[in-house]
């Protein structure tokens, strides 16, 4: 498998409020590239106040220049390094974090505006290593962004209430942490794309295993019944 390192990471703590909804939209900071290992990397909680929940959430995302990338993505796994803390399910969705292209930095404006939490780019994530690599298996989606586009940008949300845009009712703390330390990684498959057009067997014999068509040598042949090899 072919490895590829993210370009531009970091996490954005979002701005606590007793107004769910508040809570899931507004940035309060934003943290890029950081080197310093972090409990809270992925987490909602909601938290007991006078009378009231207060809701507050950490979304971490990452970018990765897929530029050189130039046959299909048939398989691939993000690759995170744990730390700490493991109580956050997990959820990876498409973002369109760090100026949708890798032009900008990590900015608070995008902690809620760059998440397509309709496209998921892996299953529900709900066991979570805080000591070693969790190896996360991203779906088509995924394939399709890396193999199609120049980059592949992701956001990691709590996958019970954050991806479920509803708050607790209740007092909850779900956090998972990050080795921000160590590299934040693609593991991908490719295989090169199909022709789009042209004869690659005859009769379900391959073209590499055909030497002459009624006595022609097949390399003499530019057209079958007006189809272009």
């Amino acid at each position: 498998m072919a490895t590829l390192n993210a370009s531009k990471w970091g996490y954005i703590i979002g701005s606590s409020s007793t107004n769910f909804v508040t809570a899931a939209t507004n940035g309060f900071s934003a943290i890029n590239n950081p080197s310093a290992d972090y409990a809270y990397a992925i987490s909602y909680t909601a938290q007991s106040g006078r009378g009231s929940l207060t809701h507050a959430m950490v979304r971490t995302y990452a970018y990765f220049d897929t530029s050189s990338i130039t046959d299909t993505v048939t398989a691939c796994t993000l690759n995170i390094e744990g730390y700490s803390l493991n109580s956050s399910d997990i959820f990876v969705i498409k973002s369109t974090a760090f100026g949708g292209d890798g032009s900008s930095s990590l900015t608070t404006g995008e902690f809620y505006t760059s998440l397509d939490y309709d496209t998921k780019y892996s299953y529900e994530i709900t066991s979570w290593s805080t000591s070693s690599n969790n190896s996360i298996t991203l779906k088509d989606e995924a394939l399709t962004a890396m193999t199609s586009n120049n980059h592949l940008i992701l956001a990691l949300v709590n996958a019970d209430y954050d991806a479920a845009k509803t708050g607790s009712a209740v007092a909850v703390i779900n956090r998972s942490g990050i080795a921000f330390s160590t590299t934040i990684y693609l593991d991908y498959q490719t295989e090169p794309a199909p022709p789009s057009s042209g004869i690659n067997s005859v009769i379900d014999v391959s073209s590499a295993n055909i030497s002459k068509i009624y006595g022609t040598n097949y390399s003499n042949i530019d057209k079958i019944y007006d189809v272009s090899k």
